[in-house]
């Protein structure tokens, strides 16, 4: 069928859930009319249509069901590559004529890279993605690679908003879920669930929900759960930026390495990652089961760090020559198999650093060997105004352990 000329399908002005948008195109995988995005009935089958007849200021609606890559066999072709200025909402039934007037929890649009496509979604600048489930993302390409990276979504030197998406059973070297690079993308009640970053021949693999470098993501009240990695950052990976994570959930997230939650690494103190209002629960690494950082001047309070692993040393946080600030938090129920049930802090001698960890309250945490609610090793971390009760170590220090070290209590 001959494409229609662009001026005859240029659709029509509709109202919004807010600003008007300049524009309207219409997707349904079910729609059997002129497939050319003017309307529902017309309304185009392919979301990559939509993205391509658009121009800046407009919105893309797309009905519910499930949309692939319009090439599956060639795995560079995402299902979408978005444009920038261009907004694209999922979750409609497919005969609203209002923003407001969808509903994207019951009328859910799946986004499936069929395992073929490197990246599900490809992001782009001032754009929105609103409304989706992505999944099947495969980053499995040339190591240390863009093709390697973003399974579910990459931003690349982009910086889009995503809103009320979930991202699901994506994999990639690093961020299978979704990864950002020297970006200012902004992340809203999004949800990232089993999803797994595996091994590869790059040295930064990490991230099983999502992966953060050198970028300002702004990460606000979204869920992490059942993510894994096979190296660092089984929840979140945040490396060399000034990640905002604030309000967010981390749930049965699992690392090989460090930060079974999240892992924060600025070994070069770029910048400094801050951690708020979370709660970290049941996490496992061998280090840092809920939350390590490393090299970093991160910020983290009022959050409630429980019930994690640490393999090896740190149940619930991992500070390795780190100054970052730990306020108001609750480290409570974490184990160690070794030392450190609640905190573990350490430095390498040539790096004066220490964390400063105030206002806590560190209890019920366990070590096998020694350091039930704190082990300190070669470090002196400043801790003020904690309460540090009912904590276990079955060799020494059932409270505080320190190891050529001289803290301030």
């Amino acid at each position: 069928m001959r494409e229609p000329e662009r001026s005859a399908i240029r659709p029509r002005r509709r109202g919004g859930g807010g600003e008007e948008p300049e524009g309207i195109w219409y997707v349904d995988i079910d729609a059997s009319g002129a497939a050319d995005g003017s309307s529902w009935e017309d309304a185009f089958t392919v979301v990559q249509d939509a993205v391509d007849a658009a121009s800046t200021g407009e919105q893309i609606w797309v009905a519910e069901g499930t949309y692939t890559s319009p090439n599956s066999a060639d795995p560079n072709v995402s299902v979408i590559a978005m444009k920038k200025k261009v907004d694209i909402y999922g979750g409609f039934e497919g005969t609203e004529d209002k923003l407001n007037d969808r509903n994207y929890l019951n009328n859910i649009t799946i986004l499936d890279g069929e395992l073929s496509a490197y990246h599900v979604v490809a992001g782009a600048d001032t754009a929105r993605l609103d409304g989706f489930t992505i999944t099947r993302g495969n980053a499995v390409g040339v190591a240390q690679n863009v093709d390697e990276r973003g399974g579910g979504m990459l931003n690349y030197e982009v910086s889009p908003t995503v809103a009320n998406c979930v991202f699901t059973v994506n994999t990639a070297g690093s961020g299978a879920g979704m990864y950002n690079y020297n970006c200012y993308a902004r992340m809203t009640n999004c949800t990232f669930t089993f999803n797994s970053s595996l091994n590869s021949n790059s040295t930064a693999d990490g991230g099983g929900g999502m992966y953060n470098s050198y970028s300002y993501t702004r990460v606000i009240g979204c869920n992490f759960s059942n993510n894994s990695s096979a190296r660092s950052g089984g929840g979140l990976a945040d490396m060399k930026s000034s990640s905002v994570i604030d309000s967010c959930s981390f749930n049965l997230n699992t690392a090989e390495y460090y930060g079974g939650g999240i892992y924060i690494d600025d070994y070069s103190s770029f910048r400094e990652a801050d951690v708020t209002n979370c709660s970290v629960t049941n996490c496992t690494a061998d280090y840092g089961g809920g939350i390590c950082s490393f090299f970093s001047d991160s910020y983290i309070s009022n959050c409630t760090v429980s019930g994690n692993t640490g393999n090896n040393a740190g149940g619930g946080l991992y500070f390795d020559s780190s100054d970052a600030i730990v306020t108001d938090c609750v480290i409570y129920g974490n184990e160690a198999g070794y030392n450190g049930g609640g905190i573990f802090t350490y430095a390498y001698s040539e790096h004066d650093s220490a964390p400063e960890i105030k206002n806590c309250m560190i209890r019920g945490n366990t070590a096998s060997s020694d350091g039930g609610g704190i082990y300190n090793y070669e470090n002196n971390p400043d801790i003020i105004l904690c309460t540090v009760t009912g904590n276990v170590a079955s060799s020494r220090g059932g409270s505080i352990f320190n190891r050529s070290s001289s803290p301030v209590i």
